[in-house]
């Protein structure tokens, strides 16, 4: 005997004509059962119309659609849109730099006319991170995202340690090479050196302590944070030069714009600013000691040529295994700028602009060096 396949509605006769009344009620029952259950879950989510299932599903389902107050009150997400991270702008960086430099050389100009001592000109470094806070509090910038200041690990700071101490030779190499070539047209300025105790401890505090904490949180923060948002090759080479410019002397220009470029390079691969804090601080140790003993004063400028020809390739090495090793934290880009890049550009000429009257007051001093005695 051949078997027929029946459709749903000869199987419901089926079963009706062959059940007791009382039975045939039941699977009724259970039809509509399953034909309202089948229309609530397509109206609004899973729902059971067993008493007792519907009972747990309907406290489920209650709970899912009130607000979690425990997560809210720990995390502020619930039941509120995400909030959008406001980035700094590449105009706001560059003016900034430009606002800082032309501070610097007022207040040390002044400073200098009155008659101050140089103890008092260096303790100006505490205020180069006084309009970029500033800046940050009115633009309503977020503090720790602009700056970084994230933890790292303690690998890290060893490798950050590091490459500091191996950047310092390889840029006083280069800042000895072109000293000399600016010396052909003329001696340069004049390095106040310390003469006593107290001013080496404080020569020692502003350039460990106090350029770290005050200059990396605006040139690695706030202006490499800007910077970023037109690419990370342009963020790391601008923000390198920005830095170079603040320190206002033109056989510095290129060494110190590579040692900013090797600074932002290690925030990016760290994600912290604590990691460039610790490479400077370093860096600045070794100079500082050059600085305050005097007998490391009188080292030949070959030796510093020769070391930096040694350190150079040593510190690219260093960079690159670091960068290979630490590719960077899992955070989300800053959105690109919406605006041209003539604006960017046009900001930029405003540090550039500062820095060449500089670089014009220099090269007039070298060819003229009675000038600078009056």
């Amino acid at each position: 005997m051949g078997l027929r396949l029946i459709s749903k509605a000869e199987f419901y006769f089926l079963a009706l004509t062959q059940l007791s009344s009382t039975q045939a009620f039941r699977v009724k029952a259970i039809m509509w059962r399953l034909r309202v259950t089948r229309i609530l879950n397509t109206l609004g989510g899973p729902v059971s119309l067993n008493k007792k299932v519907a009972t747990t599903r309907g406290r489920h389902l209650r709970s899912a659609r009130q607000p979690h107050t425990f997560n809210a009150e720990r995390r502020n997400i619930v039941n509120t849109p995400p909030t959008r991270i406001r980035y700094p702008t590449t105009w706001e960086a560059n003016l900034l730099v430009a606002s800082l430099m032309t501070m610097i050389l007022v207040l040390s100009a002044a400073a200098a006319a009155l008659g101050l001592p140089i103890i008092l000109i260096l303790s100006l470094q505490l205020l180069v991170i006084v309009p970029g806070l500033l800046w940050i509090a009115i633009s309503r910038l977020p503090l720790r995202a602009t700056l970084r200041l994230y933890p790292i690990s303690w690998r890290i700071v060893l490798w950050s340690a590091l490459i500091g101490l191996v950047c310092w030779p390889a840029v006083m190499g280069m800042v000895t090479l072109f000293d000399r070539i600016l010396s052909l047209i003329g001696p340069g300025p004049e390095f106040p050196w310390p003469t006593g105790l107290l001013e080496s401890v404080i020569y020692a505090v502003v350039f460990i302590v106090l350029a770290p904490i005050t200059e990396e949180p605006i040139f690695r923060g706030f202006v490499l944070r800007a910077w970023l948002r037109r690419g990370t090759v342009p963020g790391l080479v601008l923000a390198g030069l920005l830095f170079a410019l603040l320190h206002v002397q033109i056989s510095l220009l290129v060494p110190i714009t590579l040692l900013g470029i090797a600074l932002g390079l290690l925030v990016c691969r760290s994600g912290s600013i604590y990691s460039s804090v610790i490479a400077h601080v370093c860096y600045n140790a070794v100079a500082t000691v050059f600085i305050i003993v005097p007998h490391l004063r009188e080292t030949p400028d070959w030796i510093f040529v020769v070391a930096g020809a040694i350190a150079t390739p040593l510190a690219i090495l260093l960079l690159w295994v670091f960068a290979r090793r630490y590719p960077g934290p899992a955070e989300e880009m800053p959105p690109r700028e919406g605006f041209s890049w003539v604006w960017s550009v046009l900001s930029l000429l405003v540090p550039l602009g500062v820095f060449g009257l500089i670089a014009l007051g220099e090269l007039i001093l070298r060819l003229s060096p009675d000038l600078a005695g009056m």
